[in-house]
């Protein structure tokens, strides 16, 4: 279980926000309890800075912690549909759901063609059905040479139109402006600080 603190990161306006960092597989909770529905989910905010936790039992994590994060990731595999049972157990408690879209094994040039758009727009309209907070990061630390996506592999131009794309997707499938931002971890592993200053998506 890692613990995370982030600064709060600016959302879509309207009923799902959306923004864009990092996330980790979660699992749902280990309990004989249905997930609560949309309507009897509390009012979660987004908060000015956070203290969030990446991991695979969220529920074993708050009871062994005796703490609440208000800020959980989950990570999400391309092709992967739409799940939300974890994100309204997080909303429940009154944590900021984080959820990170990772296109492994699926080339960017293939996001710009569309052929990705079905996986998308369905994540879109989940999260929009939600009516609650949620942060969403698409293609995260690729300032690393951890993932295909990452600048040792992929150019810098690719990269930025693929998460613009991704953005802009986003946006007409909510029928909301969104705010997105991207997760850069620090570049300790990193030698290109100049391939990495490319990468900056606006």
């Amino acid at each position: 279980m890692t613990l995370i603190v982030r600064r709060a990161l600016m959302a879509c306006v309207l009923v799902a926000p959306l923004a864009v960092a990092s996330c980790v597989e979660v699992s749902p909770p280990q309990s004989p309890q249905r997930a609560p529905t949309t309507q009897s989910l509390p009012r979660v905010r987004f908060h000015a800075k956070y203290a969030g936790v990446a991991t695979f039992d969220l529920p074993g994590f708050i009871s062994a912690c005796r703490c609440r994060p208000n800020l959980s990731v989950r990570y999400v595999h391309w092709s992967a549909p739409p799940d939300m049972t974890m994100p309204r157990f997080m909303l429940a408690h009154g944590i900021v759901p984080l959820i990170e879209l990772q296109p492994l094994g699926l080339p960017l040039r293939s996001i710009l063609l569309g052929r990705a758009d079905w996986w998308l727009i369905s994540w879109a309209r989940a999260i929009r059905d939600l009516h609650a907070p949620v942060l969403v990061s698409f293609a995260p630390e690729a300032n690393g040479t951890r993932y295909s996506y990452g600048y040792h592999q992929t150019p810098a131009t690719l990269y930025v139109a693929a998460w613009r794309y991704v953005v802009t997707l986003f946006a007409r499938a909510q029928q909301c402006p969104v705010g997105m931002d991207h997760d850069r971890r620090p570049a300790r592993h990193c030698a290109a600080s100049a391939a990495l200053a490319r990468r900056r998506v606006g």
